[in-house]
């Protein structure tokens, strides 16, 4: 019943995280993505992000946020090149995808807001829609620490952006190594002022 996630004035504990991290598993599933498969992520930061790839994960599936900054070539490159079969994207960014152009892998369009909206040839519906599926657990028994878990863009500090494999692992260890940095304790607050396309 603690809170996981506060953004503004509402409050998510760990068990409501949980439950909608589920029915995003289950409606994810529902959409034929299953372990290994990409899905790209062009949202902005907000809680929707959070319970979506996490629900992601627990099906080992693997997730890859977009720079939301992106436009043209460099958006339509990175597009193609996460060979996902399903685009999870905020309605305000269907255009800059559409006017990137180019050959986008997509099968399907979750769309955060209005899903008619989407000037994509793929079938789009709401993430609001995949919120409403069973919560239930999904079965994590062939999931394991080394599979990759997300594809992160690097920032293109020496060059063109890449995409970097990163495992379950890297995750977990990245939590628990800057919790004991930071000298955290339960109870205390980590405000995040990142994109979370970023980290």
């Amino acid at each position: 019943d603690r809170d996981f996630l506060v953004a503004g004035e509402t409050h998510w504990s760990y068990g409501r995280v949980n439950e909608l991290a589920n029915a995003m598993a289950s409606g994810f599933t529902s959409l034929g993505v299953a372990r290994g498969d990409t899905v790209a992520v062009l949202m902005e930061s907000c809680p929707d992000y959070v319970w979506a790839t996490l629900g992601l994960n627990k099906l080992g599936a693997i997730w890859v946020p977009t720079n939301t900054d992106y436009k043209g070539q460099w958006l339509r490159e990175s597009l193609e090149d996460s060979r996902a079969k399903l685009l999870l994207v905020d309605e305000a960014l269907l255009p800059r995808v559409a006017e990137a152009g180019g050959k986008l892998p997509f099968e399907r369009i979750v769309v955060r807001g209005a899903a008619k909206a989407s000037p994509l040839a793929a079938p789009a519906l709401s993430l609001a829609e995949l919120e409403r599926a069973p919560a239930k657990e999904p079965d994590a028994s062939a999931l394991f620490l080394g599979a990759t878990a997300s594809i992160l863009w690097t920032s293109g500090t020496t060059g063109r952006s890449k995409g970097v494999m990163q495992s379950h692992n890297v995750w977990i260890r990245a939590a628990v190594d800057g919790a004991i940095n930071s000298h955290l304790s339960e109870g205390e607050v980590i405000y995040s002022c990142l994109p979370m396309y970023q980290s």
